[in-house]
């Protein structure tokens, strides 16, 4: 399958104008926050493409959740991407199995 990817100064543009006026939440774990709402971002559009689910594990967390904000990820873009490319989370795991996950789901 091919990698998908985001061409950033088209992000950058879009993220900035989607953010604009919004107040930037700040913190000591912004950029990861970032870069992981954007690999999320890439997560889903490449199993819409494909039609499959690379990473059966890939969690966004609750944690995070303030910095998936678009005038961040406009703030940060330029900084995120020198440390290289932003891509889907992809594993070799294997998902659960059907009877594994109804038992997840049964009340306790």
């Amino acid at each position: 399958y091919e990698e998908l990817s985001f061409f950033a100064p088209l992000l950058k543009e879009l993220m900035a104008a989607a953010g604009a006026g919004a107040p930037a939440p700040s913190g000591a774990r912004s950029v990861e926050g970032v870069r992981k709402y954007l690999m999320g971002l890439l997560w889903v559009l490449t199993m819409y493409h494909h039609g499959y689910c690379g990473d059966f594990y890939f969690v966004f967390e609750k944690s995070l959740r303030p910095f998936a904000s678009a005038s961040l990820a406009a703030k940060h873009l330029d900084e995120m991407l020198e440390e290289g490319p932003l891509e889907a989370s992809s594993t070799a795991t294997p998902p659960m199995r059907p009877l594994s996950c109804a038992l997840c789901i049964l009340p306790v």
